[in-house]
């Protein structure tokens, strides 16, 4: 069962947290998964900081280790926010301005648990000054240092008020009322593909063109066998192997990157399921801006049929030669529980 709650920001506090709702109790769950939507600062570039509220609804203090993308970390990097006195992730440089600010995705495997070491799997999306060399990705692992069992997440601002945004939290726990229709449920990454390099001069507008994907993430690996990359790397195939997991449901999201694409020039991204119909979603784009331009596609939840594959599919109009950059392109599997 899925439990959900969640707290918004409305420029009158430096800090936001959200808990566990007052009818699970920590003991009873399994996993968490904690969401900031579009965290926007009432100062610009200033830093945000993340930090565990624990079972006895006080904040973390112990040391925080992080692993950032594959770099290998064996002097993991001690990282404590003295102005707030308490142990955290912190995320600088963050953006007050129109289409600034900080998204995030947190997974916490074993929040009820009594051993050291809390680790958080965390995606995020930060812009700091609304230009393209002011964007950044970043797929990590955090430790939180604690015996406690976590039952929140705090998000602070280093200064000024926290203007917009929310912060979810959902819970896996055993037992309770059965999910509801307007509940979403969670998800969990089962590959995540990129591209080894960046693609040059290729042409998406003289026709819809799959892109191939040649890499495997070292941080979500291909689980399943979906995906190759030595033939057909556009595809993403329903395994038996995927079938056999118990897995029922899955969900893509696309993030595509132009970095040399002409002025005023517009694209569009779609997943295609094989090769023919264009599947229900929603997404956004821009259109250039100093020879950049992005898109971003999520499908809802699919259901599996063996060999169904899928392809993300791009459309560019006007520009005929466009570069597709590697550093900020990717798609992602998620199974849906």
């Amino acid at each position: 069962m899925f439990k959900r709650a969640k707290t918004s920001a409305d420029n009158t506090a430096t800090s936001i947290q959200v808990v566990l709702p007052a009818s699970v109790s920590v003991e009873d769950t399994s996993a968490l998964r904690f969401h900031g939507r579009r965290l926007v600062p009432a100062t610009d570039n200033v830093s945000l900081t993340f930090t565990a509220i624990l079972a006895d609804d006080t904040e973390l203090t112990g040391s925080v280790y992080d692993l950032k993308g594959s770099q290998a970390n064996t002097s993991p990097t001690l990282s404590i926010t003295s102005a707030l006195n308490n142990a955290g992730m912190i995320f600088g440089d963050v953006g007050s301005g129109t289409d600034e600010g900080l998204d995030i995705k947190l997974d916490l495997m074993s929040p009820n648990g009594t051993q050291n070491r809390k680790v958080f799997a965390a995606v995020l999306y930060k812009d700091r000054a609304g230009t393209a060399s002011d964007h950044q990705a970043q797929h990590l692992a955090v430790g939180f240092d604690t015996t406690q069992r976590i039952k929140g997440l705090k998000v602070a601002s280093s200064s000024g008020n926290i203007e917009s945004g929310d912060l979810e939290v959902w819970a896996a726990v055993d037992g309770g009322d059965p999910i509801t229709a307007s509940t979403r449920p969670v998800s969990w990454e089962i590959a995540r593909m990129e591209l080894s390099t960046d693609l040059t001069g290729q042409d998406f507008a003289t026709a819809d063109k799959d892109i191939a994907w040649d890499q495997e993430s070292s941080q979500s690996p291909d689980l399943y066998g979906g995906h190759s990359t030595s033939s057909q790397t556009e595809r993403y195939t329903i395994t038996q192997a995927l079938l056999n997991s118990g897995t029922t449901k899955i969900r893509f999201k696309v993030f595509v990157r132009i970095s040399a694409i002409s002025d005023a020039t517009r694209m569009r991204i779609a997943i295609l399921k094989n090769g023919a119909g264009f599947l229900e979603g929603s997404g956004a784009s821009a259109t250039e801006v100093a020879g950049v331009a992005w898109a971003y596609f999520e499908t809802p939840d699919i259901e599996l049929t063996l060999s169904d594959y899928f392809t993300v599919t791009m459309r560019v109009e006007g520009d005929s030669s466009i570069t597709v950059a590697s550093n900020r392109s990717f798609y992602v599997v998620e199974r849906v529980d």
